[in-house]
């Protein structure tokens, strides 16, 4: 509503030529004859080919035109704005890769494309296809240094991603990306990543434990049904399933940053500081396959498989 209206060309030296021709009296000439054999010439050739050949040889052979009774013309020296060749993008990618469809089913950059990326797009996809070229929308905001500065070379405060997978692990960064509200700019700064970090080792540690007091349960064969179970370990195993719907919802609405949130406190108030700290003398003194074990053993394998799955996009 409030952008004027879109001049698509530029002043430069190279980029997508605008195939418009003019002839001796001025008239402009731009037909569906003349833009197609100019489009022929491009698969075939490039489109520096537009900078390469005069105007007569860029025209269909024999053109003639009545502003131009010499046969001469000129071409335009004008190229397209490059938000318009990259607001095509659904034209040349979604629509001629058979991997892909049209629409996308979203689009995802900085929250600066609103007037970029995302209006050229939407656009040209309206004014040629009568509709947009997603079904949504996605945009984050810009990573700032731990004080909320933004990044410069002159700052020194450039921290850049290959340096944290190599000293603290791809899982540190993914799990920060996930900890933060990504809609506003985020700040990141080795402080902040020590604090993912320690949340990693308790989400880690947590699993190792599930991991190793299941060792002897086989679920084909020491599983106990549901209604079986011990009245907590029905409980946990309710909080378990609700833990995970809201989890569930969280990804398909990209809420990253209460997935995060959700995880820690399912972890460290749920199971550490109340089912596990109950469980260890059951794991620990009671008869390997005495019922009560079992029926733990039957949670907690429930438990480690559906953190497992859950994890896996953030971690």
């Amino acid at each position: 509503r409030d952008r004027g209206e879109w001049v698509i060309s530029r002043q430069r030296v190279w980029g997508v030529p605008l195939p418009v021709f003019y002839a001796e009296n001025g008239d402009i000439i731009m037909t569906k004859e003349t833009v197609y054999h100019v489009a022929d010439l491009f698969e075939q050739h490039g489109s520096n080919i537009w900078f390469e050949r005069d105007a007569k040889d860029l025209l269909p052979e024999g053109f003639t035109h009545p502003g131009s009774p010499n046969g001469e013309f000129t071409k335009e020296q004008d190229i397209m704005d490059v938000w318009f060749d990259s607001g095509s993008s659904h034209r040349g990618v979604l629509e001629t890769r058979p991997e892909l469809s049209f629409p996308a089913d979203m689009y995802l950059e900085g929250s600066d494309q609103y007037r970029g990326w995302f209006n050229s797009s939407i656009t040209t996809s309206v004014a040629t296809r009568g509709r947009s070229p997603y079904k949504m929308l996605l945009s984050h905001g810009f990573v700032m240094d731990g004080e909320g500065k933004k990044m410069s070379k002159s700052l020194g405060n450039v921290i850049v991603p290959d340096t944290i997978v190599k000293q603290k692990g791809a899982d540190i960064a993914r799990l920060w990306v996930s900890s933060v509200d990504y809609l506003a700019d985020v700040r990141i700064s080795d402080e902040i990543l020590n604090q993912v970090a320690d949340v990693y080792r308790k989400i880690r540690n947590t699993l190792r434990f599930l991991l190793g007091n299941i060792n002897d349960y086989n679920p084909a064969t020491d599983r106990i049904a549901e209604a079986d179970l011990l009245e907590v370990d029905r409980y946990i195993l309710n909080r378990l399933r609700e833990f995970t719907a809201g989890t569930l919802d969280h990804y398909e609405s990209f809420d990253y940053l209460n997935i995060y949130q959700e995880v820690q406190n399912f972890i460290n108030v749920e199971l550490s500081n109340f089912y596990l700290d109950y469980g260890k003398d059951i794991l620990y003194i009671e008869e390997k396959n005495a019922h009560k074990r079992r029926s733990m053993q039957t949670v907690l394998f429930e438990i480690l498989v559906n953190m497992t799955k859950l994890l896996a996009p953030i971690i």
